[in-house]
């Protein structure tokens, strides 16, 4: 994550896939996998957006930006989400 974190600042954006892993117990960064996804654990159940909801406000929190700045560009219904930060 700390790569993608570098790249942040000195780019002002990054893309990467998260593995989500929704109703866990708590949110939290499971690891990073060898095709460079960031596999992390969701607490919060699957329906009515609320995983999605959760992962963006836990990546804002990690990266320090606004909830704003983040988002799902593709995969909102799918465990692989393609995730964009960026600095505005």
């Amino acid at each position: 994550m700390h790569a993608y974190q570098q790249q942040l600042q000195a780019e002002g954006s990054v893309r990467f896939f998260v593995r989500a892993r929704p109703g866990a117990q708590s949110t939290r960064i499971m690891g990073m996998l060898e095709d460079g996804s960031v596999k992390i654990a969701i607490a919060a159940p699957p329906q009515g957006n609320r995983a999605n909801s959760e992962l963006l406000r836990y990546l804002a929190r990690t990266f320090g930006v606004m909830r704003s700045q983040v988002r799902i560009v593709t995969g909102a219904t799918a465990h692989i989400k393609l995730v964009e930060v960026r600095i505005q």
